[in-house]
């Protein structure tokens, strides 16, 4: 299934074995972008998955609402016990990610395979 706001974020569900991967494609930024994402979490976790792994390999910016979605979307799932972490994430997220100190809460990944490895 796949969901997009205007021309600027798209998101794509696949299985890989028990973890739904949502590939994040586009812009994550303040307005339809991060209320998009935010509401396809909530639908996310308040199904059958227990282990959901964010692809961010073809995110192309974010801003400093982006980066709250993502913690929101951590905080969400550790209070539904769902195991959430986030991969390929582009040097620029990155950065912002170890300045701000979230990568480990936000359990980044550099690939898609080392983050799928990592689920119990």
């Amino acid at each position: 299934m796949t969901m997009e706001a205007p021309a600027r974020l798209r998101l794509a569900r696949r299985e890989a074995g028990d973890v739904l991967v949502l590939e994040v494609t586009g812009d994550l930024v303040l307005g339809e972008e991060c209320r998009l994402l935010q509401e396809e979490m909530y639908g996310v976790f308040g199904a059958e998955y227990s282990k959901v792994l964010l692809n961010l390999s073809q995110l192309r910016r974010v801003d400093s609402s982006g980066i709250g979605v993502l913690l929101a979307a951590k905080t969400s799932a550790l209070r539904r016990n769902v195991q959430l972490k986030v991969c390929s994430v582009p040097p620029f997220v990155a950065g912002l990610l170890d300045r701000a100190r979230l990568t480990s809460i936000l359990e980044v990944y550099e690939e898609e395979a080392a983050a799928l490895a990592t689920y119990v």
